[in-house]
């Protein structure tokens, strides 16, 4: 299993997630699909400031191992 310690990282596990279930035609590239734009929605709000401790919410986001 994997542990992130980027929301960079998460987002490229979720990818290769996504890749493999493309190619095993498995239905866990659902889940990895839509935890990846949220995860993206998130970076996207910490680099905007969106967020009062966006430090912390980029660790709340690594707190999923990635089994892969």
């Amino acid at each position: 299993m994997k542990q992130a310690n980027t929301i960079d990282e998460v987002i490229q596990f979720l990818d290769e997630i996504i890749e493999k279930a493309k190619i095993d035609q498995s239905n866990i590239g659902l889940f990895a699909i839509l935890y990846r734009e949220v995860t993206l929605r998130v970076k996207q709000g910490i680099q905007a400031g969106s967020f009062q401790n966006g430090e912390r919410m980029e660790n709340w986001m690594l707190f999923l191992p990635i089994a892969i």
